[in-house]
């Protein structure tokens, strides 16, 4: 199995995943929505599964840092969008 490039998140990578957050909430790497995201950004579903659990600390814990989740400042910026 070849393993993929590593990709820094851009915004409008981590808009569209937030989006889904939006919608669904967390998602396990297997569900279709998280597959086709992967596939459309060239990542792994892992990595966008991993990306919704960032971002599920960004919208459920106020203040900067992450005191129990690790997110970053773009995930912070975006979930407060």
């Amino acid at each position: 199995m070849s393993r993929k490039p590593r990709q820094s998140w851009t915004e409008p990578h981590v808009i569209a995943v937030d989006d889904i957050y939006r919608e669904h909430g967390k998602l396990r790497a297997t569900h279709p929505e998280v597959q086709a995201l992967a596939h459309r950004q060239g990542r792994t579903a892992t990595a966008v599964a991993a990306r919704l659990s960032n971002l599920h600390g960004a919208h459920t814990e106020p203040g900067w840092p992450g005191n129990r989740w690790h997110f970053t400042r773009l995930d912070r910026t975006v979930a407060d969008r």
